[in-house]
């Protein structure tokens, strides 16, 4: 029937035409007869020369080089044979395409390829042709096409703007199935918006952004939806929430030029992203703290609070799980940022040697001693974050001069009596049970509580395994850059044992995994082979103690069993054997085994 209705607009039988067409492929069709364009025959005549598609390519420099990125993402979203992505300049001209090579060579007999022209006076209707007479988003199922030749094709586009709202361009995605035609009309409109926020975001980089701080507030301004600006850079709306989320205050930001509200400021470290089909929310910190679940959320929340305050801070979490991560992130957010953030672990240090290591030393203060002594750590810090790791294994004896200096603000130097100020933020952070040590006098309680002014959390691995789903890519593409190996992907199903193991080592732990399958892989699929080996015991162990769940289940059940049978037989052996199926010496045993006697008042027969 959709043939027919084709047909007879090609044969001037308009009739009901105009009911089965939307407005746009009806005017699109009475254009093309008016320009008496050939509907049996694609026209091949205008293609750019290779010089002149190659002039075109550098004159379209940053659109082209952004449109890539977001076309591999199509791609990499639709993943099966029989589409392509492309995206064409003002004039119709496509700048580029990608998809299944197969169906890219069989297109090339309608030349849907880099350099052709596709307007709508040369191609007759078409995504690209009719979209930029239109400058809206169109749907052409084939037979909607006005050639016939190019009635194979499914279509669905959107147009392309530029800052300024001039048209750009058009994105088209190309199929010879029209299934999920919702879906990939949605695909090529926020396709087309992607490639205008980063248009967006490069224009205003070029004018504005003298630095790369400038340019991340700018990526973060226009891609978290925080405010809409007009092409001059003025700030003429806000959205309150995102504004408040990310620390802006909106009332200061309306009217204002965007380098006004960044001047000065720092950068917001979350960013949300939509993950893929889920819908789900992330977040994620530049630095490789990353993950969408409530725990992370919430400890990333807190972590900003905190940098806003001079307090000091205690960390706890097991080994792995990210303590110096947040110590960082703090003091990157904090107003202390431009100073030094001096990171010491007390684990690692030998008891003899760490109270110098903190507080310094004067000239000649014990053998060995540097001339002209040296500074200790918390004066190299003087003005930034002095970090504390593993506070829990400080020996009692420095703790007590660590004390002082948080009262004080000021060291002596080992050897001097000479008090020298600090200022410093102090943040501390252990793997060990604190208020246990104070218990057994390990560990000082006016320390611990001069220390524990804002405490963070930090959950194990094993209870936020969702951020596993954001941790594994966000390694996978780390060490595919260290390795060389860009092609190199995990199977799908390798994440039930991700989630299944409970990660002693935490998110260290999960890394150097990553680390290990990727720098092993011959092949372009990480798969069970290559695994460590306790994620592999994993299985095993699941199944030894679902086995052991379900043989307590079997004989609860059993016991249970054997009981209402002897209390139906009123305790009578035989007779509960026979309702059991079992013979009288098989009763017997099992009444041993579950510890089963009888009543007091009831005789066993």
């Amino acid at each position: 029937m959709n043939n027919a209705v084709w047909k007879n607009f090609i044969n001037g039988n308009e009739e009901n035409v105009i009911k089965q067409l939307s407005p746009p492929i009806y005017l699109s069709w009475k254009r093309c007869r008016d320009r008496q364009i050939n509907h049996q025959q694609i026209s091949n005549y205008d293609i750019l020369p290779s010089n002149r598609f190659n002039e075109l390519l550098q004159a379209h420099e940053d659109f082209v080089r952004i449109s890539k990125i977001v076309l591999q993402y199509i791609i990499n979203f639709l993943k099966d044979s029989e589409h392509l992505v492309l995206v064409s300049d003002k004039d119709g001209v496509i700048l580029i395409t990608m998809g299944d090579p197969t169906f890219l060579n069989k297109v090339q007999k309608i030349s849907l390829s880099s350099g052709s022209n596709w307007r709508e006076d040369i191609k007759g209707t078409s995504t690209v042709g009719t979209i930029l007479f239109e400058k809206s988003p169109i749907v052409i199922p084939g037979w909607q096409h006005y050639v016939q030749p190019i009635q194979f094709l499914n279509c669905w586009g959107a147009p392309i703007f530029y800052p300024d709202k001039t048209i750009a361009g058009v994105l088209d995605i190309s199929s010879a199935s029209f299934q999920n035609s919702d879906q990939m009309l949605t695909l090529a409109i926020m396709g087309a918006r992607m490639i205008e926020q980063n248009l967006l975001i490069n224009d205003f980089e070029r004018k504005y952004c003298n630095n790369q701080q400038s340019k991340r507030a700018v990526e973060d301004i226009i891609s978290t939806g925080i405010a809409s600006l007009n092409e001059n850079g003025f700030i003429i709306d806000v959205n309150k929430a995102e504004a408040l989320k990310l620390g802006y205050d909106s009332k200061d930001m309306i009217g204002k030029h965007f380098s006004e509200v960044i001047a000065g400021r720092i950068t917001p470290i979350l960013k949300k992203i939509e993950s893929n089909n889920s819908g789900t929310e992330k977040w994620v910190y530049e630095s490789g703290w990353i993950g969408r679940s409530p725990q992370t959320r919430a400890i990333l929340k807190l972590a900003i609070k905190a940098s806003r305050t001079d307090s000091t801070i205690f960390i706890q979490g097991e080994s792995g799980t990210g303590k110096e991560n947040i110590a960082r992130i703090i003091h990157n957010q904090s107003a202390r940022r431009n100073k030094p953030f001096i990171a010491i672990n007390c684990a690692a240090i030998p008891s003899t040697l760490i109270e110098s290591e903190l507080f310094g030393y004067a000239e000649g203060a014990f053998s060995g001693a540097r001339r002209g002594g040296q500074a200790g750590k918390f004066e190299l810090a003087h003005g930034g974050t002095i970090f504390l790791d593993e506070i829990g294994d400080m020996p009692f004896s420095v703790q007590s001069v660590l004390l002082r200096v948080l009262q004080t603000r000021e060291v002596y130097r080992i050897g001097e009596g000479k008090a020298r100020p600090v200022d410093v933020r102090v943040i501390a952070a252990t793997n060990r049970n604190c208020s246990e040590m104070v218990e057994k006098k390990q560990f000082r309680l006016d320390l611990y509580y001069r220390l524990k002014v804002i405490c963070i959390e930090i959950s194990p691995l094993r209870e936020r395994l969702e951020d596993i789903y954001d941790l594994v890519p966000y390694f996978l593409d780390k060490f595919r850059y260290t390795f060389k190996k860009q092609e190199v992907q995990i199977n799908e199903d390798i994440y039930k044992y991700f989630l299944s193991y409970h990660w002693p080592g935490n998110v260290r732990e999960l890394e150097n995994s990553i680390e290990s399958m990727v720098a092993l892989t011959d092949g372009p699929m990480i798969t069970y082979e290559l695994l460590p080996k306790e994620l592999k015991n994993t299985e095993i162990m699941q199944a030894a103690t679902s086995r052991e769940t379900l043989t307590l289940h079997t004989e609860k059940t059993e016991r249970a069993t054997i009981l209402n049978a002897l209390e139906q037989t009123k305790w009578n052996a035989s007779g509960a054997a026979r309702l059991l199926g079992i013979g009288r010496a098989t009763l017997h045993r099992k009444l041993n085994k579950y510890n089963i006697v009888r009543p007091v008042d009831t005789g066993f027969r």
